[in-house]
């Protein structure tokens, strides 16, 4: 099914944004003679149009990169990467849709004296459905900023911080769609990045106005308790407390002793449990000096009317 192809991507999206800077440097080199084979190779096998001159030119670009730098670790992210960009390139063309791999076969002709520079990528170029391909954008887009949000390399602190706004946003928007017990792959891989960018603002907290802890999916249904004291550990949606499950002694001794030792919660939060647990047990013993009296009162009259 289309709808799967593609979905492999979610777990390189981080993959992929590591090689933007790389791939950019590429594409930026002003060589004329791309340019003049990219408009040859259109009017023989393209019906003679300029709107295919960008995904040509990563093409030509793209594979000439790979075979100067032939690192056989990074090929695979190199022709996915190139694979991602057709992609959206060809989408964006109104009227003249070609697929991946089709619109890869026109460019068979001119590698004909080359052709085990043309097959390097082949096996990589796919089809991806549009749905997943705004989702792979929407991953791409977070780890990109994420990259820049953790950069020591910018200038300003300002711009890191509009980076840590854009992952906040961007994620807070996309999230919305998932829920707390049940995710698809997108979803997953939005939990991934949100225990990465977690895990980065615990330690290393830079921008006062940018929020530091991302929610789980369905947040909104969690325990008001948990959202108020701020839980951000970088922990799995599984080990959250549900609004839906009681608070009573039993449950937080329980939790206390089995899931709480495996999961990184703060002292925060132990206090927090400690003070419920606390106030449960006070509760109980009052109720229990009331049931006394209660038998003392009821005893008393009994006794009375004898």
């Amino acid at each position: 099914m289309l709808s799967e192809k593609g979905e492999n991507y979610y777990e390189i999206a981080k993959g992929l944004a590591s090689y933007e800077t790389t791939y950019n440097n590429t594409m930026n080199k002003p060589e004329e003679n791309y340019d003049s084979l990219c408009t040859q190779i259109i009017s023989n096998n393209l019906d003679d149009t300029t709107d295919f001159m960008k995904p040509c030119l990563e093409i030509l670009k793209n594979l000439s990169y790979i075979k100067r730098n032939n690192y056989e670790p990074d090929i695979n992210i190199q022709c996915k990467y190139m694979n991602f960009r057709i992609n959206n390139q060809l989408k964006e063309i109104i009227g003249r849709q070609y697929a991946a791999p089709d619109f890869y076969e026109k460019f068979k002709t001119h590698y004909s004296n080359d052709m085990k520079n043309w097959n390097i990528c082949k096996g990589e170029i796919q089809e991806i459905n549009r749905e997943i391909l705004k989702n792979i954008e929407v991953l791409y887009k977070l780890y990109s900023n994420f990259n820049n949000f953790t950069s020591s390399n910018l200038s300003t602190p300002d711009k890191r911080c509009d980076y840590g706004d854009e992952c906040v946003n961007l994620y807070e928007i996309n999230v919305k769609s998932c829920t707390a017990h049940e995710q698809n792959k997108f979803c997953k891989e939005l939990i991934r990045f949100k225990e990465l960018y977690n895990k980065h603002t615990k330690f290393k907290y830079v921008c006062e106005n940018v929020k530091k802890c991302l929610p789980n999916p369905g947040a909104e249904s969690q325990s008001q308790l948990l959202q108020n004291i701020g839980k951000c550990d970088g922990s799995s949606v599984e080990n959250d407390i549900s609004e839906d499950e009681d608070l009573n002694e039993d449950n937080f001794v329980g939790m206390s002793s089995l899931q709480f030792s495996f999961t990184p919660f703060r002292s925060l939060l132990h206090t927090h449990l400690g003070i419920i647990k606390n106030m449960l047990e006070m509760k109980n013993e009052k109720n229990n000096q009331l049931l006394s009296c209660e038998y003392e009162h009821d005893f008393t009259n009994v006794h009375n009317s004898n």
